[in-house]
């Protein structure tokens, strides 16, 4: 695996090799995990001698032609999504000792933590929960069979270039060997300590660089685009000058734990997700506003309530609470969890009052900032089967809660993570094995309780922009200090 990391986008190339060792052709299928908002630009296969090169299509057209050329005794491969975050590739008529090399490139936007850039490579497919109404609808590649081991490992190395000097390149997760460019210090290497390593877990790499708070600007090469245009990233990072907030007494905070069964598996005697949650939860018990209102609510095939409803955070609630997280343990079933994150979100508010205001820098005038009185916490390792249903839930209750996530523990699917916390225009993160948990924590709590910046629009100035993503409809919302990415399509 090569990954080229441009300031926060990256491009990874996969190479897979494969072998029929059988004395007849087959037909190979597998399923491996990507970037759950990977986009894939390019898919090649070896099949023996021959090279074959893949064109999008779409899927049923795809498998019609697939399914042609193996009728007509041909080599053939194909790859489409199983799911989001993982990708399928079926490879027909592999000779008898014949091999097969396929290679797959993608791109993605890393994710930027605690003064970081974080390169996230996706190595296990994480067991969902499939609630019932859900088995009739899922494809069988959608639940693949789940290994706890494999015979083959993972090698990688990474090419960095950032608009600023590196200062670090490391790892939570594995070894790696980091080699400094000389003479540009924008650019550095860096490859796993070990040849080969274990696919059990995901490879974390994090980047600093000098001049992460600054503006930056990634253009696409003439030859990476279309005749007539140019693409571009731009990322910046907002400061507010001056935010007043909500008093502590309008605000309620809703903590949704995962106690399901998977909950408790732990990668290599690492510690358990629920393990993880508990320490988290004590850390936002203890940083609380005095005044405001709070609860704590765990699901697995029920759910439970720490209190009826949101009581005052005061010494007295907060002796009980901090109780009843230690005793917290991953002991409640299956992950069914529509249910109470439907119904904390369309239960009444508690402590509606007045929104904050930020100072404009550009203008000097103070704006009314967006404030959603009530934030939902939600802790999960996100392995459950209707994500579609629940992001949508949230999406349709966005105007009375917004929603921060927490991804807990290694191979915590990020398309619930990252989508709940979207679709609640909240911001979401992950606490891996081995990472510290207060940064997150914090640093979640603040984006709660601070104003936020909605409906805002993008000046491109001069620029002919035919096209931006995320559009002008979904831009997200602006938090204080917090990295913002959108790419543009310019006319030349």
């Amino acid at each position: 695996c090569h990954c080229l990391l441009v300031n926060n986008l990256a491009e990874v190339t996969i190479k897979q090799r494969y072998r029929n060792t059988s004395s007849n052709p087959i037909q190979a299928i597998y399923v491996f995990p990507v970037d759950d908002e990977a986009a894939v630009n390019g898919f090649t296969a070896h099949l023996g001698q021959r090279l074959v090169r893949g064109v999008i299509e779409e899927r049923k057209e795809a498998r019609a032609n697939y399914d042609a050329a193996l009728t007509q005794g041909h080599g053939a491969a194909l790859l489409e999504t199983a799911g989001a975050g993982a990708l399928k590739v079926q490879l027909g008529n592999l000779e008898a000792g014949c091999e097969a090399e396929i290679c797959i490139v993608y791109s993605s936007l890393c994710s930027v933590e605690e003064n970081a850039i974080v390169l996230r490579v996706p190595t296990t497919i994480k067991e969902r929960y499939m609630p019932a109404s859900e088995w009739q609808r899922l494809e069988a590649a959608a639940q693949p069979t789940y290994r706890s081991g494999v015979r083959y490992g993972l090698s990688l190395d990474v090419d960095v270039y950032m608009p600023g000097d590196v200062v670090s390149v490391s790892s939570s997760t594995h070894p790696l060997s980091v080699r400094n460019d000389p003479v540009d210090r924008h650019h550095c290497s860096a490859k796993l300590g070990v040849e080969k390593v274990a696919m059990d877990g995901d490879v974390i790499i994090r980047v600093e660089h000098a001049s992460l708070h600054k503006p930056a600007v990634v253009l696409a090469s003439q030859a990476d685009v279309d005749q007539g245009s140019a693409a571009m990233m731009l990322t910046f990072i907002p400061e507010f000058d001056e935010a007043t907030g909500v008093p502590p007494e309008n605000m309620e905070f809703v903590f949704l734990v995962d106690r399901s069964g998977s909950m408790k598996w732990s990668n290599g005697g690492n510690s358990r997700p629920i393990d993880q949650c508990r320490d988290a939860l004590q850390l936002f018990l203890r940083s609380l506003p005095e005044g405001c209102t709070f609860n704590i609510v765990g699901f697995g095939n029920r759910y439970t309530k720490l209190f009826p409803e949101s009581r005052v955070y005061d010494s007295g609630s907060l002796a009980e609470a901090t109780q009843h997280v230690a005793q917290l343990d991953a002991d409640m079933g299956g992950t069914e969890i529509l249910t109470p994150i439907r119904d904390i979100l369309t239960a009444p508010e508690v402590g509606v009052g007045a929104g904050g205001w930020l100072k404009n820098k550009l203008t000097g005038q103070s704006e009314p900032a967006s404030q959603r009185h009530r934030k939902l916490f939600l802790l999960t390792d996100g392995a459950v089967g209707n994500t579609a249903e629940v992001i949508r839930t949230v999406k349709q209750n966005a105007q009375t809660t917004r929603v921060f996530t927490f991804g807990v523990g290694d191979g915590a699917a990020a398309d619930l993570v990252r989508g709940v916390a979207r679709a609640g225009r909240g911001e979401g993160c992950f606490i891996r094995h081995g990472e510290p948990i207060d940064e997150k924590v914090i640093g979640q709590l603040e984006k709660a309780m601070e104003p936020v910046l909605e409906g805002v629009e993008i000046d491109w100035g001069i620029l002919s922009v035919k096209e931006q993503s995320p559009s002008k409809d979904d831009l997200a919302p602006v938090f204080n200090n917090t990295p913002y990415t959108v790419f543009a399509l310019l006319s030349k």
